[in-house]
């Protein structure tokens, strides 16, 4: 999915303590909450089992997702960008694969078995509407203006075909199986949806390349106050709530100074929260979108609760998804504007832009772009419409492993312009 280690799921081992940590938000939270909704920002939904059951509470996706602005990735059934190209077009594409030593043939283009990387589909979970499953792998997206969209889950992409967990207002935990599940319906979370005071955890992360401020999921899985860091001292395990901590320092790869609101002192190490084995941490930035940042590269968490200036985006903010429409300025001056697909594979403007730079990988959502300006065979700039720059490289939305785009100028037939050939792309 995304040019870097992927998530994996938690081992069994330690399922049960992420289950019990998340049962403490009920069970033990007590930070107080400055939003009117503390859990606005937690995914919510009701779901229809094939014996016409239903279930309602807050949901957990495979890989850990809790929120509304995580990201839900799953393969495409299909993708027909190709049809509009022709066959000097597709050969072009395919001998780029083929010097990438990605073994696929000109004939196969035309069978639609295309690569995988114009098969991805990833979106926040607050802009689906619902999700109807057709069988063990494949399920049909329905998003919040009426489109839908086919996909099925793979080895990489496990948000379709996995069980999830779902709690309950009374804080009762459910597994749901995948194949028992006959459609997910998402609301907007109700603020009794748990009967806590638990907050998201949020702060700021610093790394070599600077800091970042915004909600925080450390090591892909704690989220709330009430989620416990783990850790030894002198090879005794040791817990420390979240919601008690102010500072977490990385004093060695394996080590961890940390400092407590009390401004008591511990040291942790030889831990999945602390050291090596720690899956990175992703941050929430409000206008910019999700960062990951790898332990490795991982300096300082310093925690604030009191001035908390953002809230997670509830179900309700995130909007009625339009088609993506865009200015396209070739290398030789021509300009193209109309509905356009990005990268033969991106239609709709809540559909995600991926790229690397310094330490961090961002998912940013293209309605939250201003101005894409590529520079072959190295990076591309992305200005977001906050006024934030950033020169993005590492994966092929933004390399010349870019497929290029389609403009439609209000005919059937779109114009196809290969990704060496743009100068720029304006969405408004």
């Amino acid at each position: 999915m995304w040019g870097f280690r992927p998530i994996v799921p938690l081992p069994r081992r330690w399922h049960s303590v992420f289950m019990a940590g998340l049962l403490a938000v009920v069970l033990f939270g007590m930070v107080p909450s400055a939003c009117a909704n503390p859990f606005q920002g937690l995914i919510y939904g009701r779901i229809t089992l094939k014996d016409n059951q239903t279930r309602e509470g807050i949901l957990l996706w495979a890989n850990r997702q809790l929120f509304w602005e995580d990201i839900f990735d799953a393969q495409r059934e299909e993708n027909n960008a190709l049809d509009f190209l022709n066959s000097s077009e597709i050969k072009q594409l395919s001998d780029q694969e083929i010097k990438d030593k990605i073994e696929w043939g000109f004939m196969h283009l035309w069978e639609k078995n295309i690569p995988s990387k114009s098969q991805k589909f990833s979106c926040r979970f607050g802009d689906l509407g619902s999700i109807t499953v057709a069988d063990d792998d494949n399920a049909v997206l329905y998003f919040k203006n009426g489109s839908s969209l086919r996909v099925r889950g793979t080895d990489r992409h496990r948000d379709v075909g996995h069980r999830i967990h779902m709690i309950d207002p009374n804080g009762e935990w459910h597994k749901i199986r995948w194949d028992d599940i006959r459609r997910i319906e998402f609301k907007p979370t109700p603020a009794n949806a748990l009967n806590s005071a638990v907050k998201p955890l949020y702060g700021t992360i610093t790394t070599a390349a600077g800091e970042l401020r915004g909600f925080v999921k450390w090591d892909q899985d704690e989220t709330m106050t009430s989620f416990r860091l783990d850790g030894k001292i002198d090879d005794k395990p040791k817990r420390i709530t979240f919601g008690s901590i102010r500072k977490i320092e990385k004093i060695a790869d394996n080590t961890c100074a940390v400092t407590l609101f009390s401004e008591k002192q511990i040291v942790l190490s030889d831990n999945d929260d602390v050291g090596p084995t720690n899956h990175g941490l992703t941050v929430f930035v409000k206008g910019t979108g999700s960062m990951i940042i790898d332990w490795k590269d991982f300096k300082e968490a310093v925690f604030d609760y009191d001035q908390t200036q953002d809230e997670l985006m509830g179900y309700l903010d995130f909007k009625e998804p339009k088609v993506l429409w865009g200015r396209v300025k070739t290398r030789d001056g021509a300009i193209y504007k109309g509905k356009m697909i990005y990268d033969l594979d991106e239609q709709w403007d809540f559909e995600t832009l991926e790229g690397k730079e310094d330490d961090r990988h961002y998912s940013i959502v293209l309605r939250d772009i201003r101005l894409i300006e590529p520079h072959p065979e190295s990076f591309t700039t992305i200005l977001l419409k906050n006024g934030r720059k950033l020169n993005l490289d590492g994966h092929h939305d933004v390399t010349d492993k870019n497929w290029g785009v389609l403009v439609w100028k209000g005919s059937t037939s779109p114009k196809y312009i290969p990704w060496k050939s743009i100068q720029s792309i304006y969405l408004p």
